[in-house]
């Protein structure tokens, strides 16, 4: 597992992947700057404050963990009442309940893991991710979009994010997944 130095270094992580757009503001890409020496950032995310800078890093750290399937990190954002709206037909259309939730993401995580036939397996989200925007909502909740353009499965996420003031971290309330039909 990849593992940084700070907050910051981890916010690196999106590199090259998509300009952010805070408040109202373009931020250009930066470089990745990964460091294996030192604690998960999970243990920095606890120390965070509620502000625009912590949920960005929070958002960028649960894009991470969920694209390279750290599963940790990635069920470590998840909102004990989550829910998930799935795009394909095959799934539930609702999952409701962090247990659900993960359930399902640990047998995608798996699947994705066994399907993978060379280097390290991922999702590939990462460099599908563009117009990545994160606005807050108020002191304590934020809304983040994104479009996938990855070609094979092009689609738009939501994700609702709200501070968790007893765990003292950013938790993920809400994903809701859409693939865009071809024009």
């Amino acid at each position: 597992m990849t593992r940084f130095r700070t907050a910051s270094s981890l916010a690196l992580m999106l590199a090259g992947v998509a300009a952010c757009v805070h408040r109202g503001r373009t931020v250009a890409p930066l470089a990745i700057v990964p460091d294996s020496s030192v604690s998960h950032y999970a243990t920095q995310a606890a120390r965070v404050r509620p502000d625009s800078a912590s949920v960005d890093a929070s958002v960028r750290a649960f894009l991470v963990a969920f694209d390279s399937l750290q599963y940790a990190p990635f069920a470590a954002a998840w909102a004990p009442e989550a829910t998930v709206f799935l795009p394909d037909a095959d799934q539930p259309h609702l999952l409701s309940g962090r247990p659900a939730v993960l359930t399902y993401f640990r047998a995608l995580f798996a699947e994705v893991r066994a399907d993978s036939t060379r280097g390290v397996p991922t999702l590939q989200i990462l460099p599908a991710v563009r117009e990545l925007r994160i606005r807050l909502t108020g002191p304590e909740g934020a809304l983040v979009t994104f479009e996938l353009t990855d070609g094979t499965a092009p689609g738009r996420r939501t994700l609702v994010w709200a501070w968790d003031q007893n765990v003292g971290a950013w938790q993920l309330l809400h994903l809701h997944a859409s693939r865009l039909t071809p024009e």
